[in-house]
């Protein structure tokens, strides 16, 4: 079920305009994650986490938002969904803020959305779409400047979201549960495989093919309000298991892996890339005009020290 790819992490000195350039900014898609339990398991354990529930220093990250970004932050319950919420709004304004190595004024940040709610970013060539998951937050962008107009769409797909049905049999996943979202080929592909999966390769199947359907349909901008059913990937090729040890770190970049294949898929002219994080059970799923990707670790501390000593 899985492809494996192995690569040694490079502690990179290079500036971000620099690693773009090294990886051929005009053939490869950027993925950009951070991760804010920075490894521990009890989110309480999490120095990242902790630098957030500072009340002076999230007060700060806070004023880089309008005044209606701020109060939806606030009306977050959850304090880890309340983190997230905020370093995924921050991610692309870092990123591009390094990549551009320029301090930018909050009005040349401006994004417009679509009627389905995607952003997109004004007075920019870049393409991008972000995701979450779980305490972790991936942006997708390309910097090809020739792809203007094109689309990106990726999408964190968790194991655990279908574990917590309490399913005795997977197979009440796609044939009952949401039966709805899958098309005729992929329930005969999956009646076909589930016999001689393990369940756990039953489970990463599931996880992978919900994955690629919420990012085919952000790559297209409508939402899964347009049936994910209608977009079936009856043979969708193993996802890639990133082999690596992620450490918590100062390093501003890290790359974790580089080359990761983006390949068309049956009936979709557009290529996708799919892998499981490193040290997590996530599946990221993308989608963009791009015939590879690199994978980047970001260090949220390095984030947020960004937006809580430079006035925003």
């Amino acid at each position: 079920m899985i492809s494996k790819l192995r690569q040694d992490s490079e502690k990179m000195t290079l500036s971000l305009p620099e690693i773009v350039a090294k990886e051929n900014r005009d053939d490869t898609l950027f993925i950009f994650y951070a991760d804010l339990l920075d490894g521990c398991k009890d989110v309480n354990e999490s120095k990242v986490v902790q630098l957030l529930r500072d009340d002076f220093k999230f007060e700060l990250l806070l004023r880089n938002f309008s005044l209606s970004k701020q109060l939806k932050v606030r009306n977050v319950r959850n304090e880890l969904d309340r983190d997230v919420k905020v370093i995924n709004m921050l991610i692309l304004k870092y990123v591009l803020r390094c990549y551009e190595e320029i301090k930018v004024q909050s009005h040349e940040w401006e994004e417009s959305r679509n009627e389905y709610g995607k952003p997109r970013l004004e007075h920019r060539s870049y393409q991008y779409n972000i995701s979450d998951e779980v305490g972790i937050v991936c942006l997708a962008i390309g910097f090809n400047e020739r792809l203007r107009g094109s689309e990106i769409g990726i999408d964190l797909a968790n194991p655990e979201d279908i574990q917590r049905f309490g399913l005795s049999d997977l197979q009440n996943f796609y044939k009952v549960d949401f039966r709805s979202i899958f098309g005729p080929n992929e329930i005969e592909e999956l009646d076909r495989l589930f016999d001689d999966l393990t369940y756990d390769e039953q489970l990463q199947r599931l996880t992978q093919m919900w994955a690629l359907k919420e990012s085919y349909c952000k790559y297209l901008g409508v939402g899964i309000a347009a049936g994910m059913e209608n977009f079936e990937f009856p043979e969708p090729k193993k996802f890639l298991l990133i082999e690596k040890d992620v450490e918590g770190g100062q390093d501003l970049f890290e790359v974790v892996a580089r080359n990761i294949e983006m390949n068309k898929t049956v009936n979709f002219d557009v290529n996708n890339g799919c892998f499981q994080l490193p040290q997590s059970k996530l599946i990221c799923s993308v989608f963009g005009d791009y015939r590879k990707a690199c994978l980047v670790k970001l260090d949220v501390r390095n984030i947020i020290k960004e937006f809580t000593q430079s006035g925003g």
